[in-house]
């Protein structure tokens, strides 16, 4: 599978040609330009969409299939597209991280579970966000077999705290 052709995102020619119209002043017929752009370019944020979608649901069939180095491509591939439209997709990131661990390749699996949970330095929290507690006990348990237990045991309990003031209303 190649990586897409690199298109622009439309909301950002949007926002620069609404700054570049507040600058110079715009006529009917260059707003009709912009309008025409913007629905031009559109579909293409969506195609992308679909191709991430579409290497997520290939590196699925090929993880069934226990072709590890060809799921991870495929995950991996989906993560990068997320990434080029700007946008973060927890279960991609998910994904890729069980295919590394089915792989073997528990380490590397780590920073995809990290990027699947959103670690805020800043705060010194974890933010789950989107993302089911079901990945951080996932990365809980990888980081116990990669000997980091102290780690494990916080985000463990982390995980279990949220589960339970969700399950309590």
């Amino acid at each position: 599978m190649g990586t897409p052709l690199e298109q622009p995102d439309p909301i950002q020619v949007g926002s620069a040609l609404i700054e570049s119209q507040k600058e110079h002043a715009m006529n009917r017929e260059q707003i009709t330009v912009v309008v025409a752009a913007l629905t031009m370019f559109a579909p293409l944020a969506l195609t992308q969409k679909d191709l991430a979608r579409s290497a997520s649901e290939r590196g699925r069939a090929l993880l069934a299939e226990k072709r590890y180095d060809e799921a991870i491509a495929a995950f991996q591939a989906a993560v990068d597209i997320w990434n080029e439209m700007g946008k973060f997709d927890s279960w991609s990131n998910y994904e890729l991280a069980k295919a590394l661990t089915a792989a073997g390749r528990k380490e590397q699996a780590l920073e995809s579970y990290r990027n699947a949970v959103r670690w805020d330095a800043i705060k010194g929290e974890l933010h789950i966000n989107q993302a089911p507690i079901q990945i951080a006990l996932d990365y809980a348990i990888i980081l116990a077999e990669c000997g980091r237990e102290h780690e494990a045991k916080a985000l463990y309990y982390f995980g279990l705290r949220r589960f339970n003031e969700q399950a309590d209303p």
